[in-house]
């Protein structure tokens, strides 16, 4: 269901379908109801890579190592020991709207559909 929310939330964002970058071209016209879905589409991004990189240590490394097979293998120089908090979207724009979806709970109120 990530994977489904998250493509859903970029077809209403309009980043994953928009083509020739007109505005009749966007599935979703409001730019509030738009920047709430890329918000939430990030995030569920960044839920998806925590995901598989706990569920795959060999492959990216445990927490604050890089693994075996790269060029500077261990702890990383400066690493310090993660806590327990999130971590931080790994895209750094965000809408100016963006606060606005931090905390709901489904897909339609991140993208402030009223379903």
């Amino acid at each position: 269901m990530l994977v489904v929310d998250m493509v859903l939330q970029g077809f209403i964002s309009g980043e994953a379908y928009i083509v020739g970058e007109q505005p009749e071209d966007l599935a979703v016209l409001d730019e509030d109801v738009r920047g709430n879905a890329k918000c939430a589409e990030d995030e569920l991004l960044t839920t998806l890579t925590q995901v598989v990189e706990a569920a795959l240590p060999e492959l990216f490394g445990a927490d604050g190592e890089n693994p075996v097979w790269c060029d500077n293998p261990g702890p990383r120089p400066g690493q310090q020991v993660a806590d327990a908090s999130p971590l931080e979207p790994l895209f750094t724009h965000r809408p100016a709207n963006a606060a606005r979806c931090a905390g709901s709970s489904s897909t339609a109120e991140r993208a402030g559909l009223a379903l």
